[in-house]
Parts: C-alpha cells; sequence; structure tokens
C-alpha cells in the first residue's frame, strides 16, 4: 500500500491551471511575486531565483523580462496563441529547493490541454520538506492567482486516475474555485477549508492512491463533476474576501545568490532545427520560422519551424516541418513532472498545427532519438492526433552557417 507519508521528494507532484486570456507582462509578474509573498510567510527563509533569465528581485524587472520572452511569430513580433516562455522560478529554502514552472500569456483558455498551467518541476531535499513546500504553493497559488484549480498528488494516484487533460483530477489537497461547480456532498474522510474564491480539500496522508482515487471519483460523481468548462473565462481582476487578501506586494523579493546570466538557445536545439528545416539564421542570428494564420483565431498565427514541397513536377505537396529535440524523458522516466509538462506542451503544438494545417498540406515532425521518436508518436495517438507523422531523423551535429 503506497499512501501520500510513504512518498520520497521525486514522487510528489504539483499541477494547476487558470482560465483567463492574453495576460499582459504586469498581470503576470504581479501574481508570480504575489506568490512568492504569500510562500514566504510559510518558509521565512525562502529565496528565489529565476532559470535562464538575468533578474533583480523586484516586480518591474520580472514585468520586463516577460515582455522580452514572447514567443515569437517568423517576423519577429509576439505570437499572441503561444503566450510568453515558460517562467522557472527556483525556491530555495535550508533544507530544500523546488522549481516552479507558469505558463501564461496565451490568447486562449486552452485547446486539448489548458495553455495557463502551474506546475513543480526538479526539487532537492527529503520527502517531508517537499511535501511542506509543495502544501504552502498550494495555499500561496490559490490566492495569487485565483486559478481554477491546483492539486498536491502523488505518482501513484496519477497512474490510478484514468482522467483527461482537462478532467477534476485527484489529490491529498486539492483546490476548487466556486466557477468550477456547487458542492453540495463531501464523502467522509475528506477535509474542507475556505481558501479565497474556492475551498481547499485535504485527504488524509496514511490513504493509500487507491483510497484517494476511489473516493475522489464518489465526491465527483456526487456533485455532478468530470471536468473544466473549456468555455469558461475568468476575469483578469482578483477580487478575494477580506480576510484572504495578502495586503501590499513587497517592491522586491530575496533574490538567491548571484543573479543568473541570460542563457542563450542550446546551440544543440538550434542546429536540429536548422537541419529539419534548411534554414539559416538571419543577420540577428535568429532562424526563421514559417507561420499560418488562424481563421478561427480571428488571423492569429500559428507556427511551424520550416515548410517544404515533396514530390514530381506537378504533383508536389506541401509538407510543414517541426524539430522535436532531446525528448528521450518521455520514454525513459514518462512519470516525471518534466515528462508531464513536456507531454501537455506537445499536445498544445499539436493541436494548433493540426487545426491551421493549410488544405492538402502533410505535418510532419523529426525527432532526434528513436525512443524519443516512439514515444512522441505514442503520446499523439492516445489523444488521436493522428495527423502528424513522427519520423526519427537522427541529429548530424553542427550546421555551418
Amino acid at each position: 500500500m503506497t499512501t501520500f507519508a510513504d512518498c520520497e521528494a521525486d514522487q510528489i507532484l504539483l499541477h494547476g491551471s487558470w482560465s483567463r486570456e492574453g495576460e499582459s507582462p504586469e498581470w503576470m509578474s504581479s501574481r508570480v511575486v504575489a506568490f512568492m509573498t504569500s510562500m514566504e510567510k510559510s518558509e521565512p527563509s525562502v529565496a528565489w531565483r529565476i532559470n535562464e533569465w538575468r533578474w533583480d528581485g523586484t516586480e518591474a524587472g520580472l514585468t520586463s523580462l516577460f515582455a522580452k520572452h514572447p514567443f515569437l511569430a517568423e517576423d519577429g513580433s509576439p505570437s499572441p496563441s503561444l503566450g510568453y516562455e515558460t517562467l522557472s522560478l527556483d525556491c530555495d529554502t535550508d533544507a530544500a529547493s523546488v522549481e516552479f514552472r507558469f505558463a501564461g500569456g496565451s490568447s486562449v483558455v486552452g485547446r486539448s490541454v489548458p495553455e495557463h498551467r502551474f506546475s513543480m518541476g526538479s526539487r532537492r531535499g527529503s520527502g517531508d520538506r517537499i511535501a511542506a513546500l509543495c502544501r504552502a504553493a498550494v495555499r500561496s497559488f490559490a490566492i495569487a492567482f485565483d486559478p481554477i484549480q491546483v492539486r498536491m498528488t502523488t505518482r501513484h494516484v496519477f497512474r490510478g486516475w484514468k482522467g483527461g487533460d482537462w478532467s477534476i483530477d485527484p489529490g491529498y489537497e486539492v483546490w476548487l474555485n466556486d466557477l468550477v461547480g456547487t458542492i453540495k456532498s463531501v464523502p467522509e474522510g475528506i477535509s474542507t477549508e475556505r481558501l479565497g474564491n474556492g475551498t481547499l480539500f485535504t485527504l488524509p496522508p496514511d490513504w493509500s492512491s487507491k483510497q484517494v482515487v476511489a473516493v475522489w471519483d464518489e465526491f465527483l460523481t456526487a456533485n455532478g463533476l468530470s471536468e473544466i468548462d473549456k468555455a469558461l473565462v475568468q476575469p483578469m481582476e482578483i477580487q478575494l474576501p477580506p480576510e484572504d487578501d495578502p495586503g501590499p506586494i513587497p517592491d522586491s523579493v530575496p533574490v538567491a545568490g548571484a543573479p543568473t546570466t541570460e542563457k542563450a538557445n542550446p546551440v544543440t536545439a538550434e542546429d536540429y532545427r536548422r537541419q529539419i528545416t534548411g534554414w539559416l539564421p538571419t543577420e540577428d542570428g535568429k532562424v526563421p520560422t514559417y507561420v499560418v494564420p488562424f481563421d478561427d483565431l480571428d488571423g492569429h498565427l500559428v507556427t511551424y519551424e520550416g515548410r517544404t514541397l515533396r514530390g514530381p513536377d506537378g504533383e508536389k505537396t506541401e509538407v510543414m516541418l517541426t524539430s522535436i529535440f532531446h525528448v528521450d524523458h518521455l520514454a525513459t522516466d514518462p512519470m516525471s513532472d518534466l515528462s508531464a509538462l513536456t507531454a501537455a506542451d506537445l499536445l498544445s503544438i499539436a493541436s494548433w498545427q493540426i487545426d491551421a494545417l493549410p488544405h492538402g498540406a502533410r505535418l510532419e515532425w523529426h525527432c532526434d532519438t528513436s525512443p524519443g521518436a516512439t514515444a512522441v508518436r505514442n503520446l499523439l495517438a492516445v489523444n488521436a492526433l493522428t495527423a502528424i507523422n513522427v519520423i526519427h531523423t537522427p541529429a548530424i551535429g553542427a550546421v555551418d552557417a
């Protein structure tokens, strides 16, 4: 029997999502700083570091970073449908360290998967310390972002649950916004607490994963709940009950060590993209991408990495190309947080690209390893995204400009 109390640090999972559209850099930075400020009330010794981005610890500095790191279209302008690059935020304490990830800014709530997400990546420390940080993170995220849901769960619960990407999933701590639905009945054993604009449901840590799955299924059935409404769009302004209002946000937060340096795109990934597309960097050093307007999004652009024509003269077929680099973890550690985040990103990209595919065109994804290609192929098949031809194309190394 596997319980939460038995879990090691790498078996604990943390996921959440909100349902807003087109968050500004100012909105994203204010919410992330509010999250950090709330965390500091539970962990006074905490310090923060942003991976890959140089940051001075201020909200204004974080706003500037979001503004500088949108996903870009071919012409160098921000792509509204993709939002900002994922923020990777290290939370360091004396006894433990975790990486929190925030993905937002998309002009739509989501398609096959939610586009606005919160999760935990790498972590260091004992299971007890990581669990304590995650419990604090659930509460801090619920207050700071006023999301739709957030849950702390385990790999064993995740394996035993058959829900989809929009399902209301079980965990040992689950917070649900009131917008999800009316809660009329709570099974025995689940404790509840009002928090912000929702309810925090806590399940006993000595319950097995099978008990958690069974009781959560009972809870959803009793309340007529199953999935988050994909059409639900939350207001941008967050109004909390007075007792949960965190108060003023400080001008800055403690930063761990020296500011991290800005890291350029990995050379190997860029080389592989150049190999697949055949396109060389422009004068600014960036490899161009190919974009297609998508009528369902009022002309917003969907990005492919390349385009070519194949076949005999007079019968050529348009082929859209995308490179998928270093995703072996989908095969070697499919239950990891990194794999969950990668899978969500790939499914989102696949959904956009399939829907925007020009009439008569084909779509190819090229993976640099055989295990990675097999894992991606299986991921797409399970989610009925079979319009993509996944091909193992080994990387041949750097391509001279």
